[in-house]
């Protein structure tokens, strides 16, 4: 009775035991959310969300602000990439979370199973020991009944158990692989967004490059206009002073032409002295009488002819003064050879100077002519009246006055061949004077196409290679002028609108041709197989054609005005078309 009193402790001891560790008692954390209707993990795993598309940025640049909309998009996208990464890394704490949980329950279920085992095994020798007894009673038959059923009982609870412990083991399993292939999707997208840094940051090295080729290209178009400027400052200020030389030059040309005509009024001034005095001569021989009459006339005649010698010693002066002044001008000539402009003054100044001193020598010329002809009108009066006097004393002269006569005779013969040397003298001066002017004329001449060859050779050169440079530059602008004409109606853009994200550009009218023709939706000619997201006004590229526009019909009137342009050198009326 001991032993099965003892038996019986240890058999409610047992089944107290197998009670308390059920498996409707062990509480899992699984999400609703991702659990079906009978309580197996649906397809999709736990934490699991659809891959993001990239989104399509349509970089729609407000004037001014490209650069900023498109680092605001790079921006945006970094910020949803790394929400996306805080997301997954708070899924998988809370998937090792889960996974610790089932790993402490698993552990506690195989202990809970070791005892258990242990009690069966306990409660099935004690159940062998009842069975081989002979001596059962009822009572003892009812218990061992009442054992066999909690026994079947446990083992179906533990049979639950193993399955429930399975199932928990293909959880733990499933759990792991998902967060394995979690970590996996983790690097994956850690390797994505790397990537993607990495292309923004040559998206932004080629911006930069960019920016930097337009601030490049910006500065030599400023320079070309500065150049263009300057030319049209040079070519004015050369048109200028040509016109100025043309000027100066007809003017010479008249003053020559004046002193050779006044040159050749005094020759036959000249001659017409010399054969006054010859007659002046048979006159003087034929008058005999009026002997005071003669000798004042003879004073004055000595007298004008002593003022004569005082004037050409002056104009001898003079001539001097300017032969001076132009060894001076000479020498200063050729040693501002560099320094046209002041050469330029100082022939001018010397010109005037020139032109002042022939007019003085004219004035003086002429001065000196109205002065013999009134003593030539003089000296006929006087001989008129001489003669008169001589036929009514021709009777009453005595021998003494013909001597005296003879010998006054004598003495105006020798005046007047000292008269005539001295007319010889003067002819010879005037001769001498208009050589050297026309000698000085040849030297002016000669000094305006020295001084012109080297300015015209420049003027030449530059403009040679002013076309070559403008040709040049049309060259480039035409270009740059295909990358402004509309695909569609291949003119320069009016209101471009450019297309997202093929990125093409077309007119305002044309993309509103383009989207009436396919029932008001916009389909690229050039690319019909991208659908278009969106269409916004490409300012930057307006101003850009406004401003290309400008400057090709401003580079098209110069080239024409360069065509048409003429170089005029001296000696000649018109020059070459260059």
């Amino acid at each position: 009775m001991l032993r099965r009193s003892h038996s019986e402790s240890q058999l409610l001891v047992a089944a107290g035991r197998l009670r308390t560790p059920t498996v409707s008692s062990v509480q899992l954390w699984v999400p609703e959310a991702n659990l079906d209707a009978k309580g197996h993990i649906k397809p999709r795993q736990i934490g699991q969300k659809k891959p993001v598309s990239p989104k399509k940025v349509s970089v729609r640049s407000p004037p001014g602000s490209a650069g900023k909309t498109l680092q605001h998009g790079w921006m945006s996208a970094l910020a949803e990439k790394k929400q996306e990464i805080e997301t997954l890394q708070t899924e998988k704490a809370e998937l090792r979370k889960q996974t610790d949980q089932l790993k402490v329950i698993i552990l506690k279920l195989q202990s809970d199973k070791a005892e258990m085992k242990k009690g069966l095994t306990t409660q099935a020798e004690h159940v062998a020991k009842l069975l081989h007894s002979d001596n059962v009673p009822s009572a003892e038959i009812e218990r061992r009944e009442e054992l066999q059923y909690m026994m079947q009982r446990e083992i179906n609870a533990n049979l639950a158990l193993k399955a429930r412990i399975s199932e928990l083991e293909e959880r733990v399993q499933i759990m792991d692989g998902f967060a394995k292939q979690q970590t996996i999707s983790i690097k994956e997208r850690d390797n994505v967004i790397q990537h993607q840094q990495y292309t923004i940051a040559e998206i932004k090295s080629q911006s930069e490059g960019f920016q930097e080729q337009i601030r490049t290209l910006e500065f030599q178009l400023d320079q070309v206009r500065v150049f263009n400027l300057k030319m049209e400052k040079q070519v004015k200020v050369s048109s200028t002073k040509e016109e100025e030389w043309r000027e100066e030059v007809a003017r010479l040309q008249k003053i020559e032409a004046q002193i050779r005509q006044e040159n050749e009024q005094l020759r036959e001034k000249l001659k017409e002295m010399i054969h006054a005095t010859e007659g002046v001569n048979v006159q003087f021989l034929e008058m005999k009488k009026n002997v005071e009459a003669k000798r004042e006339h003879f004073a004055q005649l000595s007298q004008e002819l002593e003022e004569a010698r005082n004037l050409y010693a002056v104009l001898m002066t003079q001539k001097k003064q300017l032969q001076s002044e132009l060894g001076v001008m000479v020498k200063q000539r050729n040693e501002a050879i560099d320094n046209n402009r002041h050469l330029e003054t100082t022939l001018l100044k010397k010109e005037r100077e020139i032109n002042d001193l022939l007019g003085k020598v004219n004035d003086t010329i002429k001065e000196y002519e109205g002065k013999l002809t009134a003593k030539e009108e003089q000296m006929w009066a006087i001989s008129e009246k001489l003669n008169e006097e001589a036929s009514k004393k021709e009777v009453d002269m005595s021998a003494v006055e013909r001597e005296f006569l003879i010998e006054m005779e004598r003495k105006i013969d020798a005046q007047a061949k000292a008269h005539a040397e001295e007319m010889e003298d003067l002819v010879k001066t005037a001769r001498l004077r208009e050589n050297q002017v026309l000698e000085l004329t040849k030297r002016l001449n000669d000094m305006e196409t020295r001084q012109y060859e080297p300015r015209m050779e420049r003027l030449r050169a530059i403009e040679k290679d002013f076309k070559s440079r403008m040709e040049e530059y049309l060259l480039a602008e035409e270009s740059l002028e295909t990358a402004l004409i509309c695909p569609k109606c291949l003119q320069f853009f009016q209101h471009p609108h450019t297309l997202t994200p093929c990125g093409h550009t077309f007119c305002r009218d044309c993309v509103a041709q383009m989207k009436a023709e396919h029932y008001d939706r916009v389909h690229c000619q050039e690319c019909p197989e991208v659908t278009v997201q969106d269409v916004f006004r490409n300012e930057p590229l307006e101003s850009l054609t406004e401003r290309f526009t400008r400057r090709k019909s401003l580079m098209i009137s110069m080239m024409s005005w360069i065509k048409v342009l003429k170089v005029f050198v001296p000696g000649s009326q018109v020059g070459a078309v260059r």
